[in-house]
């Protein structure tokens, strides 16, 4: 069994030596910063990316910076030192930090269900020739480690009797150990499934077919920022609900930005890029970015199974939705779906 509290403590601990940022504005402008983090390369952080590329954050008072920082013990560990001041993460991360007793609170979630793919290799024909074998996920307690468990769990298959669970790193990682033979399986996030189709892997089970509950994306913060900075994170959640009716409507921009940030070719990957964005964006991608209280529930049982602190914790505990209260009585959101 990984040991969730340590592997996050350990990574605080480090990240914790820098120095803590606060909110600033830039010289010579209006514009509130915000330093925004998100902890892996994927087509799930398009809506900020887009917001960025589009102008659509400066166009409600902000200068975003994106940085992405790997892994959620990382992100949230950043977080909480003041590096950054907001982080989409997998709401598992989320857990582990307010378990630990620090300051952590969703205010926002884009994706509310798993949205890996398990891919295999070629000669695994069904569930059933998993076994024995080894799969992969990025870290104890991340996303990865919750949507394995979830797919494992369907499949009818039980982690550490029936197939071992590898903590081996990045996507990237992760396909070239399936390449070389070390593993039998992982997880992929879209829209790289469809290039790891074309390498002669088979997908298993695509997660978003069986709709587990999960706060995938979720947008988190501190109580102390949101106190202390209210007006800059009202915006921020304008200009993401704002980034996600745009998206919904700009199909070819969407496709423009996707490339740019996860380095495909717009022609050579055309079809990897309009799976992309069926899934991401019409399928999966929330109109109203609020996360999910069951999800998160669900979470923090499966996470209290190895972290005794996070049963004490509460969806109540986590969770503020008063930013996405003041979109929908301001008239805010009746009028952007104008």
């Amino acid at each position: 069994m990984f040991i969730h509290i340590r592997t996050w403590l350990i990574i605080l601990s480090l990240t914790l030596i820098g120095s803590a940022c606060q909110l600033s504005k830039p010289a010579n402008s209006s514009k509130s910063a915000i330093k925004l983090c998100y902890s892996f390369v994927s087509g799930t952080q398009l809506v900020a990316q887009y917001a960025r590329e589009k102008g659509i954050f400066a166009e409600y008072g902000l200068d975003v910076e994106l940085t992405q920082i790997s892994r959620g013990a990382k992100a949230t560990a950043a977080l909480i030192a003041g590096e950054v001041q907001v982080c989409q993460v997998a709401g598992a991360s989320a857990i582990h930090a307010a378990a630990a007793g620090e300051d952590m609170v969703l205010i926002g979630g884009l994706y509310n269900t798993h949205l890996y793919s398990l891919m295999v290799r070629p000669e695994i024909a069904t569930a059933a020739d998993l076994k024995g074998k080894a799969v992969a996920i990025s870290q104890p307690g991340s996303g990865s480690d919750s949507a394995m468990r979830a797919a494992l769990q369907h499949l009818n298959l039980t982690p550490k009797k029936d197939v071992t669970m590898l903590m081996i790193g990045s996507q990237a990682e992760r396909l070239a150990a399936m390449e070389s033979g070390q593993i039998a399986g992982t997880l992929v996030s879209m829209p790289e499934t469809a290039k790891a189709r074309e390498k002669g892997y088979r997908e298993l089970l695509a997660l978003p077919t069986i709709n587990v509950p999960y706060p995938s994306g979720s947008i988190v913060t501190t109580r102390r920022f949101l106190r202390e900075n209210r007006p800059a994170a009202l915006n921020l959640m304008k200009a993401i609900t704002a980034s996600i009716a745009r998206l919904k409507q700009d199909r070819e921009g969407a496709f423009d930005v996707m490339a740019k940030y996860m380095k495909l070719d717009r022609q050579a990957d055309a079809a990897v890029l309009a799976e992309g964005y069926e899934q991401l964006v019409r399928n999966n991608l929330a109109d109203l970015p609020s996360p999910t209280l069951e999800g998160l529930a669900a979470e923090i049982t499966a996470v209290a199974e190895d972290n005794p602190n996070a049963a004490k914790l509460k969806t109540e505990d986590l969770v503020d939705l008063s930013l996405l209260r003041e979109l929908e009585t301001s008239g805010f959101l009746a009028k952007l779906r104008k």
